[in-house]
């Protein structure tokens, strides 16, 4: 594998088929995404130059007869971090491994050409959640289309929607081999990492469910801690990101304890050679200390060294001129933007676990004479539920375990019963009423007649009101939202709540039972062919 893949790396890239006849790309892993992501031959000016070869190769839609079309639609990820890009979506076959590999395949994958620097190489999304589109003349949920993921565990190629990720670290050497990135469908590879014995909970957000508690970050120099952050804050864990995205006040610390100055033109924290000489002999490391809340319960320790922090930005970033080192944190302007980005993922492992809502972060570790020990996670079972799906999925991407429409209709129903149930019991009141009053004149009997029918308006009037209240209540709650396009592109629609529901049960994803022969499928960034034995291993190369 390029050494070189990515224009603020290096990274690990993982190689994928597309197409027929298949034609190879190199993919980072998006833990976001639920899409595959592939730059488009509008994505080089110059075919001829190195551009094909630095952006993970280009997929070429006209060459393949499977290829089908659907529209230009907004990427609906990194929107917090400032990238605000446009894809060609549609459908066609995605296979994993290069050709020959032996990997799966799955048809009628989604897949998003893209042709701006801003994902400079392509995404293979691991979202379990499905894609929805709608056109600008419809909004609809009615055809959601399944992720990678989810297909693969329909077709019993994995066991559960799980999987163990690292980004490799391509500046550590061991054994004079560069740490190349793992990928580990429906399970994990245990000989990767040190075990981690906290476990956090999605968030309900579904589009950023891999939230931690950053409690405290500390840099060590020569074993000795030199200074610290102690201010909590949230974050997410990105796979698509590449930098580490921190406070103000946290940049300052690092501004501070290694000497890097903050380039306002391209928006990174620049080294020289001068400086980058100086810093690689310090041997310094950074800890980044993290638990489920920011400042209670058990706590899990990353350590990073300096030289995952000593990445190359190329003439290809954004505002740079010449090839440059550059230290891979960014000032966030605000708290969506606190990301752990694919620099932070270079020394943790990250096992996600849809099936129960949970995921994990391990301190990675770099034994090149570990015996792999791949470890298949088993899907929940006994639901009765299809687990290729979400169990309470209906296209929102702010919320999960809110109220779906079936739920609201039958509030609605049940409230108008017991209002038509009170008007009932008050007119078989006046009923009596008036037997008992039987004795009093004419003109008594007459105005209590008006009484009953002025208040039998009234209350028909208060009830159309309340269940004209209680409808505008529900709709107002819940709307869809349509992302603004520019003219003549389709519409990707999102449901957003305005007020938080009462929350469900957290798990998202529920398993049916599947047999015990499921095996794992394991990419990491160097490829084999697969290994005789219970779980084949699929080693990019």
């Amino acid at each position: 594998m390029d050494p070189s893949d990515g224009n603020d790396g290096p990274w690990s890239t993982f190689a994928f088929r597309v197409g027929e006849p298949e034609q190879v790309v190199k993919l980072l892993v998006g833990t976001t995404s639920s899409e595959t992501w592939v730059v488009d031959e509008s994505g080089c000016n110059d075919l001829t130059t190195t551009c094909p070869n630095d952006r993970g190769y280009l997929f070429n839609q006209s060459k393949s007869m499977t290829w089908r079309q659907n529209n230009v639609y907004s990427i609906p990820y990194e929107n917090n971090l400032g990238i605000d890009v446009t894809g060609q979506y549609g459908f066609d076959t995605v296979g994993l491994d290069w050709p020959g590999s032996g990997g799966p395949s799955i048809n009628q994958s989604v897949i998003a050409g893209i042709a701006a620097p801003d994902f400079f190489l392509g995404v293979f999304g691991l979202s379990p959640r499905p894609v929805n589109f709608s056109s600008s003349e419809s909004a609809s949920f009615d055809d959601p289309q399944s992720s990678y993921l989810s297909q693969l565990q329909k077709s019993n190629a994995i066991p559960s929607l799980s999987y163990g990720y690292t980004a490799g670290a391509k500046n550590r050497q061991c054994l004079s081999k560069r740490v190349l990135g793992s990928l580990t469908l429906g399970g994990y590879d245990a000989s990767l990492f040190q075990p981690s014995n906290v476990s956090f909970n999605m968030s309900q957000v579904t589009d950023r469910d891999l939230m931690v508690g950053v409690q405290s970050i500390q840099i060590q120099t020569a074993g000795e801690p030199d200074h610290e952050y102690h201010d909590g804050f949230y974050s997410f864990v990105d796979g698509i990101a590449s930098h580490i995205w921190l406070p103000l006040a946290a940049c300052e610390m690092f501004e501070e304890a290694f000497g890097i100055e903050y380039d306002p033109l391209t928006e990174l924290y620049l080294v020289n050679d001068t400086l980058h000489r100086q810093l690689l002999s310090h041997n310094a490391t950074i800890d980044f200390e993290l638990a489920m809340i920011v400042n209670e319960g058990p706590t899990i320790t990353i350590q990073l060294p300096y030289s995952s922090f000593d990445l190359l930005a190329t003439a290809e970033y954004p505002g740079v001129k010449n090839e440059s080192h550059y230290f891979p944190i960014r000032r966030a302007t605000n708290e969506s933007q606190f990301t752990l980005g694919r620099t932070f993922l270079q020394d943790a492992y990250l096992i996600v676990d849809y099936e129960r809502s949970s995921f994990s972060l391990n301190q990675r570790t770099f034994d090149t004479d570990a015996p792999q020990k791949l470890v298949p996670l088993e899907p929940l079972t006994g639901a009765g539920t299809n687990a290729t799906e979400p169990l309470a999925y209906d296209g929102n991407d702010e919320k999960q375990g809110t109220l779906r429409p079936g739920y609201i209709a039958g509030i609605v129903v049940g409230a108008v019963i017991v209002l038509l149930f009170i008007v009932g019991t008050w007119f078989l009141i006046r009923r009596k009423t008036r037997k008992w009053n039987k004795h009093q004149s004419k003109e008594t009997e007459q105005e209590t007649e008006q009484t009953v029918s002025w208040q039998k308006a009234e209350m028909e009037e208060q009830l159309r009101y309340e269940l004209e209240e209680e409808r505008l209540e529900m709709d107002g709650h819940l709307r869809y939202e349509l992302e603004e396009q520019k003219p003549g592109m389709g519409r990707r629609m999102r449901y957003e709540l305005e007020e938080p529901r009462p929350e469900m049960d957290g798990r998202e994803f529920v398993c049916a039972e599947l047999h015990a022969d499921h095996r794992a499928t394991e990419l990491p960034s160097h490829v084999r062919k697969p290994e005789p034995g219970p779980h084949p291993l699929y080693e990019l190369e």
